[in-house]
């Protein structure tokens, strides 16, 4: 038996493994006191995130926002709960397309200014290999296809424009908040990148879940990103909020200040 590992148990859990593997699981499960207790904490995260309350930030909030951030070319369903159709999610993905393809041409040009380089060739293959990966992986409808998708940058020594906005991407839209968690993780690793605090801001202003919401006023707190004052304070304000949320947006407020 192969062994179980925590991306089929999230698969598991989501009900996206065959039928095959899903007996494979229940099997282990039935043997392994330990990959149970895995489970059972998966299943404790994955319902505290379905339980907690969803809060809209204020309107003041998203005009000082939208002011700040630049809109991207991705977020088409920013501030909407609609589920984008199979057709209009091709479209989604060909916009995507086209702009990682306007990426890697400008990347060229920058790697063959002043003549032809063998290096930068291989350079060049091997960064387009790995943007094509993440986007096929970013489509799939597996959860732990998706968080591998987010991977990628374990193998990039710096941040570059596609990647950081499709992980950009997967931070404010995907529905699985373990996906969310894994895009933060990965966009953290280069934590000096403009590019990168853009990105984090903007996941803040689209209302997360309270687990992933916690994750990026850490993260945004150890990076000294002062631009997130503004939210945080418009944290405290809501009522309707979660008092662990209002306190914890208090105390990051106290270390930025």
């Amino acid at each position: 038996m192969n062994p179980i590992t925590e991306a089929m148990l999230i698969d598991y859990l989501a009900g996206e493994l065959d039928d095959a593997r899903r007996a494979e699981v229940t099997a282990a499960l039935g043997q392994d006191p330990a990959l149970n207790a895995e489970l059972e904490e998966l299943e404790e995260i994955m319902a505290e995130i379905a339980a907690a309350p969803e809060a809209e930030p204020s309107a003041d909030a998203d005009a000082r926002f939208a002011d700040m951030l630049a809109e991207q070319s991705t977020n088409l369903w920013a501030g909407t709960t609609a589920k984008p159709t199979a057709k209009v999610r091709s479209l989604i993905w060909k916009a995507v397309s086209i702009a990682a393809a306007i990426a890697l041409v400008f990347t060229a040009g920058r790697f063959y200014q002043g003549g032809v380089s063998t290096e930068a060739e291989q350079q060049l293959a091997a960064h387009r290999t790995l943007v094509t990966e993440m986007m096929e992986l970013m489509k799939s409808d597996r959860t732990s296809n998706r968080i591998k998708a987010t991977t990628v940058t374990f193998s990039l020594p710096k941040a570059d424009p596609v990647t950081t906005t499709n992980l950009g991407y997967l931070l404010r839209n995907d529905e699985n908040a373990n996906v969310r968690l894994a895009a933060l993780e990965a966009l953290s690793r280069f934590r000096n990148d403009v590019g990168v605090r853009d990105e984090l801001l903007a996941a803040m202003n689209e209302s997360p879940p309270p687990v992933v919401r916690f994750e990026l006023i850490e993260t945004l707190v150890g990076m000294n990103e002062k631009r997130v004052l503004p939210y945080l304070e418009d944290l405290m304000d809501t009522d309707t909020l979660p008092q662990p949320v209002r306190d914890a947006a208090q105390m990051a407020s106290f270390k930025l200040i």
